[in-house]
């Protein structure tokens, strides 16, 4: 659904990504191959940051701070008009 939804945008219409997951799947080539295409069709990524994850391992792929995430979005908006 978001997929679906994502690619009715505009193409002008700004996109921004924050994966998160287990270390090995985000360090998996298949997962750094798709970011990377997501990354060529013009979406933002924001990358994970090492932490705790759910699973109980310490890494890199979890969420983005909130307050990271947000400010990602409000300086897209501000350089962006929709």
């Amino acid at each position: 659904m978001v997929t679906s939804t994502a690619l009715a945008l505009p193409s002008h219409i700004p996109k921004l990504i924050a994966p998160a997951m287990n270390t090995k799947m985000y360090d998996h080539p298949t997962t750094q191959a798709n970011l990377k295409t997501l990354e060529n069709y013009g979406y933002q990524l924001i990358a994970p940051k090492e932490s705790l994850l759910a699973c109980g391992d310490h890494g890199r792929g979890a969420l983005a701070d909130l307050t990271i995430i947000l400010e990602r979005i409000k300086e897209t908006l501000d350089e962006k008009t929709l």
